[in-house]
């Protein structure tokens, strides 16, 4: 429950904040979890010790732990403002190969769409609605329901659809 009500008042009250204090409210809210979370940060850096190789010193394990947890608070933030976006949407991103994918759509192909989870996929696919294409992302359900429900309703408010998968 207090998942879904920090993720509530996320989506309220962040995208009424000036642009300016994203970045460091980011930075903020990632210490504090950083600090707050001890079983995340340990599974994150379980995680990372994968990447890094076990013998990986702790101070360059430290850094990067602490990175995947501001990495994450800033897609979270950056999910909260979606609604407001718009078509402003594609002047955050730089798209590489998009004549790719257009040269399918004019042969009339459809398109199926594999990548790696790298950088913040709900802004991401965000372009593509933004161009009048139709997508649809299958996306992992959140627990509780309501949490998901909510998760959802902002990452389709610009024309997107989500598919729970596993249900």
């Amino acid at each position: 429950m207090l998942k879904y009500v920090a993720f509530r008042l996320g989506s309220l009250i962040l995208p009424r904040l000036p642009a300016a204090i994203y970045s460091p409210t980011a930075t903020f809210l990632a210490g504090l979890a950083y600090l707050l979370a001890p079983g995340a940060r340990q599974a994150v850096a379980d995680n990372m010790r994968h990447v890094l190789g076990p013998q990986v010193e702790s101070e360059r394990l430290r850094q990067a732990v602490r990175g995947v947890f501001h990495n994450t608070v800033r897609n979270y933030l950056e999910l909260f403002l979606l609604p407001r976006l718009g078509r402003e949407i594609e002047q955050t991103l730089t798209v590489v190969g998009w004549e790719h994918l257009q040269q399918l759509r004019e042969q009339g192909k459809g398109v199926i769409v594999a990548t790696a989870h790298l950088g913040n996929i709900d802004l991401s696919v965000q372009v593509l609605a933004a161009r009048s294409i139709g997508i649809v992302v299958l996306a992992e359900p959140l627990q509780p329901p309501y949490l998901f429900e909510l998760v959802k309703a902002l990452r389709e408010s610009q024309g997107v659809s989500f598919l729970p998968v596993g249900v």
